[in-house]
């Protein structure tokens, strides 16, 4: 089964993340994330955090305690 990442569609092959390759029809896929896109993705969701945390406005309306308000926790 190859994998692909899913944000820049690079094909890990032999444990390298390339850019050149090509998957035929037939062949097993699964997404994930290359080293690169996984890194800059935890970083963003640690600022997100980091925001919330700090009392910042979540992002279009959302909210890590939506539907939690009343509940102790």
């Amino acid at each position: 089964m190859r994998r692909i990442c899913c944000v820049c569609q690079r094909i890990e092959q032999e444990g390298e993340w390339r850019s050149d390759l090509f998957l035929s029809e037939d062949q097993m896929l699964t997404h994930g994330y290359c080293p690169e896109c996984f890194g800059e993705a935890m970083a963003a969701v640690e600022e997100l955090m980091g925001e919330v945390v700090a009392g910042a406005q979540p992002l279009s309306g959302w909210s890590i305690m939506q539907g939690q308000e009343n509940r102790c926790v």
